[in-house]
């Protein structure tokens, strides 16, 4: 999909090991960044001119005020969720689908290998929001949306 938008939470490095960078590059997508750490900002803000970093805390974002501030649509193309531990990434997809926002593909880091105890929970909230686990491995989970059930 070309001019797709996106969310990426604990984005981290605007291009090392980033699930957005690809998409910004070569699609011409646009979206958020959030993440916590300073030194990030500096890359993102140089490097990713189609997208902002927000510095901040992101179990602690109202996303939809986040979203609208930025222009962000109602149906988001795509959904990255990777914080450190992983029981944060956990609080955070709790607060995202708080949203009234909709993700149509979601990738959720749950480290299952070091810490077991996210994914099955995550498993559940997705599963009520409407999202359909379609792949899954050790440490991430990919989802797509298929509607309120």
């Amino acid at each position: 999909v070309k001019n797709g938008t996106f969310l990426d939470v604990g984005c981290s490095d605007y291009r090392e090991i980033n699930n957005t960078y690809f998409f910004e590059l070569n699609w011409n997508w646009r979206g958020v960044g959030v993440d916590i750490e300073p030194a990030h900002a500096h890359g993102w803000q140089h490097n990713r001119k189609r997208s902002a970093f927000v510095l901040a805390d992101a179990t602690a974002i109202d996303y939809d005020e986040l979203l609208d501030a930025h222009a962000m649509p109602e149906v988001i193309d795509y959904l990255s969720l990777d914080l450190e531990p992983p029981t944060l990434s956990l609080v955070a997809l709790e607060q995202v689908l708080q949203s009234r926002r909709k993700f149509r593909c979601v990738t959720f880091e749950h480290d299952w290998y070091r810490q077991k105890a996210t994914c099955e929970p995550s498993r559940d909230l997705m599963r009520q929001a409407g999202y359909r686990l379609v792949m899954q491995s050790i440490q991430d989970d990919y989802y797509v949306f298929e509607g309120d059930k």
